[in-house]
């Protein structure tokens, strides 16, 4: 997406009760920015939500990093 795209970050909303979720948006590079709380409704009433961000800095700097180790 930074490749082809004017995009400067990319976010990404997770539900706080899904954990595993959370844990996934980290090992992706993504930071907590925000949180909103009763940003979703479920049956089971509303959830809150965190925000995660992946700026283009710290993308490039991932996959600089990648790029290292494959060396």
């Amino acid at each position: 997406m930074f490749t082809e795209a004017g995009a400067e970050s990319i976010l990404t909303q997770v539900a706080t009760d899904l954990p595993h979720v959370r844990r996934l948006a980290l090992a992706g590079g993504f930071q907590w920015f925000a949180r909103k709380e009763g940003a979703w409704e479920r049956e089971s009433g509303p959830v809150t939500v965190d925000y995660y961000e992946l700026t283009r800095d710290a993308w490039a700097n991932m996959e600089q990093g990648r790029c290292q180790q494959q060396d």
